[in-house]
């Protein structure tokens, strides 16, 4: 079974039954857009080919296909997205799961209160007997994308004397590419990388990250 939740920002996509996704990646496109199904139609096309050929490397047809999605999604968004992923790549089952729903079905319950927290927005919604009760639907414009950006912000000096590090004949131990402080400032801000899991079809980086107590641990990809 192929699983792929997509997010307001990012893409995740995998197998069921790993511990992590295959590889995590940015939407091309803004779901919140008003397109007509037509237009969202020839933007998923290039983009469900990117998940299964690229992403995935799998043929669509032999795999079902568990889509998690989000809850305020447009109704011609998840109409045409049916339609291409039966009618142009010809999966032979899809399961639409809202993403709210997800985290409870997982953890085995059928009631609980579920606290999403975004890129840019916390959404909190009471699931009872598994279904949710959108009329207690409460959205707050906060997320983890504010705290990313300053702790990125924040990094932005330490990156210069990164590239004064990186000349020759610095120690090895002071040796860090820009990219891998922009992780660190990522992954200290909830955007935590998983072992297996690829960001853009690249492996994360292993990062050091300086802990309150002076220690220094290691964060593999």
């Amino acid at each position: 079974v192929a699983v792929v939740e997509l997010g307001n920002r990012f893409l995740k996509c995998g197998f069921a039954g790993e511990s992590a996704p295959r590889a995590i990646t940015p939407l091309p496109f803004d779901l919140e857009a008003r397109w007509t199904r037509d237009a969202w139609k020839q933007a998923l096309a290039p983009f469900c080919s990117r998940i299964f050929f690229h992403l995935l490397r799998c043929r669509p047809k032999t795999h079902c296909v568990l889509l998690v999605e989000p809850i305020l999604a447009p109704r011609d968004f998840r109409h045409a997205l049916v339609e291409v992923l039966f009618e142009y790549f010809k999966v032979p089952e899809l399961t639409l799961v809202p993403n709210t729903l997800a985290p409870v079905v997982a953890s085995g319950v059928t009631t609980a209160l579920v606290v999403d927290v975004g890129a840019f927005e916390t959404r909190v919604l009471p699931i009872v007997d598994a279904r949710p009760i959108f009329g207690a639907l409460r959205v707050v414009g906060i997320g983890v994308g504010a705290p990313a950006q300053r702790l990125l912000e924040e990094e932005a000096s330490l990156a210069a004397a990164v590239v004064v590090a990186d000349a020759p004949g610095a120690g090895s131990d002071a040796r860090k590419t820009a990219s891998q402080i922009t992780m660190s400032a990522v992954e200290q801000a909830c955007l935590v990388g998983r072992r297996g899991c690829s960001v853009e079809g690249g492996e994360l980086p292993a990062v050091q990250v300086l802990l309150d107590d002076g220690a220094e641990v290691s964060i593999s990809g």
